[in-house]
């Protein structure tokens, strides 16, 4: 049960307006999608990828200067319950298959995701993942030192809002460039 400090905990009664077998879709969906990226890799593949990233971590974080990681934030990483078979639906359910991963990789701690575009079903769907769904602007207040934030590619400016008010231990994110286009200086950096 997601049940986040500044909130009173989510009801236990189901919601009316989301249909049990769509939720179940989208487990199934979320279950399909990180088995077929764990079967499509070897077991030895995969715990290097999963040690290459904990390298990564261990890297960026400095035990002695950075405070330890205590949480995982994902912003605008789609709404994964939409049923087609576009890339786009597809690279949305990887990214929340991207923080699970990263959740199993830092002993389970706790783990948020902020996205508007959310239906009821995701939303109780990423609960029964361990994914507690924040409102804006929450997953922004979540993030302090010891957080590791999520983005891949967010419509809004956030690393500019990261940068004027805490500093992550870690932020993953990608800036999509259009084709044919050199990426500026900034987005380089």
């Amino acid at each position: 049960m997601c049940i986040h400090p500044m909130r009173k905990p989510a009801s236990s009664s189901p919601d009316p307006t989301s249909s049990a077998a769509t939720i179940s879709a989208l487990l199934q969906r979320f279950d399909s999608s990180t088995a077929s990226y764990k079967s499509a890799l070897s077991p030895s593949t995969i715990s290097s990828y999963h040690n290459q990233i904990r390298n990564l971590l261990n890297t960026a974080i400095k035990p002695s200067s950075q405070p330890k990681i205590q949480k995982l934030v994902g912003f605008a990483l789609g709404n994964p319950d939409e049923n087609t078979s576009s890339s786009s639906s597809l690279h949305k359910l990887e990214q929340h298959v991207l923080l699970l991963t990263l959740q199993e990789l830092l002993n389970n701690i706790p783990c948020y995701a902020q996205e508007p575009a959310y239906s009821n079903e995701a939303k109780t769907a990423l609960r029964h993942r361990g994914i507690c769904v924040l409102e804006d602007p929450m997953g922004i207040l979540e993030i302090d030192a010891g957080t590791v934030v999520v983005s891949i590619c967010p419509n809004f400016p956030l690393k500019e809002i990261v940068a004027d008010m805490a500093r992550p231990a870690v932020l993953i994110w990608i800036q999509t460039v259009e084709r044919g286009r050199e990426p500026s200086s900034e987005s380089r950096s």
